[in-house]
């Protein structure tokens, strides 16, 4: 990803549901919702930043 002009690397993991990826103290969570291809995605830098975002996640087209 990369954040204000710096490539940062993330280390990925998939937990139940979603998948998770930090670096530091920033964080990112993709969690698919229902049988559509639609998801939330958080994004977290730290305790004082945070938003969030909806949408599709695939294009099968």
């Amino acid at each position: 990803m990369k954040l204000n002009g710096h490539l940062i690397e993330f280390q990925t993991t998939r937990a139940e549901g979603s998948i998770e990826m930090s670096a530091g103290n920033v964080q990112l969570v993709i969690a698919p919702e229902g049988d559509d291809d639609e998801a939330a995605m958080v994004f977290k830098v730290g305790e004082g930043m945070k938003v969030g975002y909806r949408g599709y996640y695939r294009c099968d087209g």
